[in-house]
C-alpha cells in the first residue's frame, strides 16, 4: 500500500478507527497506553542559550602641558589635567595626575602618572587603560603604559615610574613641541553587564533504558528477524510489526485488523517521504531518542 508522509504523520495520532471490532479496539488501547506511558517517561529538554555583555565606552583624551620646562620638579607636587568624561551620559568623570618630581622620595628620579576616577554612577567599573607620551606631529610614542583594573569612585590607578626624567630630557626635541608635552590617554570602560537568555522550543528527547536495547534490534534487522519492510524511494527499512504497533496507533490499527490488506503485506511503500526522515522516525520509535535535533518536533508528533 502507498501512504503519503502527511497522512502517515496525521494518522499516527489516531488510536482507533470506525469499523474495528471491540477486541481490536481494546488491543489498540493497551498498546496506546504502553506508548503514552513511554512518552510520559521521556525527559524533554529545550535548546537554550544566553549571553552576558557589557556596555563599552571608548575615549581618547589628549592632555597638553604647555611651558613644560617651567614646571616644578618638586617631589609630591601634583599637576592635574582638566576633567574629561566617558559613558553615553558622561556618567564617569576622570582626571589625570602627574608628579614631575615623583610622587615620593624613592621614585624622585621618575615622572609619576595616574588616572583618577572622580565620579561614577556604578559601584565599580572595569577599565582598560593605555597612557603614552606622543609627538602630535607624527604620532610617534616615547613611552606606553598599559593596565587593566577595576576602579571605584575616588580610586587612583597608574604608575610611580612612568618614565625617567633623564630619558624624557634626552628625547625632549622629539616630544616637546614648542615646549608642550602631550599625554594621550586611551580608555575602554566596561560597565552595566547585561544578561539575555533565549530558548528554541523542544529539540530532544531522552534515551530510556529499553531504547538502548531496541536500537540494537533496529540496527540488526535483517530478513531473518524482521517481518515487514518499509520502502522509501527505493531504500528498504526492515522492521518489526510488534514494535511499530506498540509505538504507533496507525501501525497498531493496520496490523490488528484481520480484514486489512496492510496487515498481510510484508512490504509498505511510502512515496512522499525522504529516506532520512523515515530513518530518523524509526530510530525515534525504537529508542525514544532523537538523532537529528532539527526533526525533534515532527518526530514527537509522529510517534503519537
Amino acid at each position: 500500500p502507498h501512504v503519503s508522509r502527511s497522512k502517515l504523520f496525521d494518522r499516527l495520532q489516531t488510536l482507533t478507527a470506525p469499523g474495528t471490532s471491540t477486541a481490536d479496539q481494546l488491543g489498540q488501547r493497551d498498546m496506546a497506553d504502553h506508548h503514552n506511558k513511554s512518552l510520559n517517561n521521556m525527559k524533554m529538554s529545550t535548546m537554550q542559550w544566553g549571553c552576558s555583555d557589557f556596555e563599552i565606552s571608548k575615549v581618547t583624551y589628549e592632555w597638553k602641558i604647555r611651558h613644560f620646562s617651567l614646571r616644578s620638579e618638586e617631589v609630591g607636587r601634583k599637576l592635574l589635567s582638566p576633567m574629561f568624561y566617558s559613558g553615553e551620559n558622561r556618567e564617569h568623570e576622570w582626571v589625570m595626575e602627574m608628579y614631575l618630581g615623583g610622587i615620593k622620595n624613592d621614585v624622585k628620579d621618575y615622572v609619576s602618572l595616574f588616572l583618577s576616577l572622580e565620579s561614577c554612577a556604578e559601584t565599580s567599573v572595569n577599565v582598560s587603560l593605555k597612557i603614552s607620551i606622543i609627538n602630535p606631529k607624527n604620532n610617534t610614542k616615547l613611552v606606553v603604559h598599559q593596565t587593566k583594573h577595576e576602579m571605584t569612585e575616588g580610586a587612583l590607578w597608574g604608575t610611580n615610574k612612568f618614565i625617567l626624567r633623564s630619558t624624557l630630557n634626552e628625547h625632549r626635541d622629539s616630544v616637546l613641541i614648542d615646549d608642550t608635552l602631550t599625554i594621550r590617554c586611551e580608555l575602554q570602560v566596561y560597565s552595566d553587564c547585561k544578561y539575555t537568555s533565549e530558548f528554541d522550543g523542544l529539540v530532544a528527547a531522552g534515551l530510556n533504558s529499553s531504547g538502548r536495547h531496541l536500537s540494537q534490534a533496529l540496527a540488526a534487522a535483517t530478513s531473518m528477524y524482521s517481518d515487514v519492510t518499509i520502502v522509501v524511494n527505493g531504500e528498504e527499512f526492515k522492521v518489526h510489526r510488534f514494535i511499530l504497533a506498540s509505538r504507533s496507533g496507525l501501525f497498531a490499527k493496520m496490523f490488528a485488523s484481520e480484514s486489512s490488506n496492510e496487515s498481510h503485506s510484508r512490504m509498505l511503500v511510502l512515496n512522499d517521504v525522504e529516506p532520512e526522515v523515515m530513518s530518523n522516525m524509526l530510530w525515534f520509535m525504537y529508542t525514544d531518542n532523537v538523532r537529528d535535533e532539527t526533526l525533534a518536533l515532527p518526530l514527537l508528533a509522529a510517534s503519537k
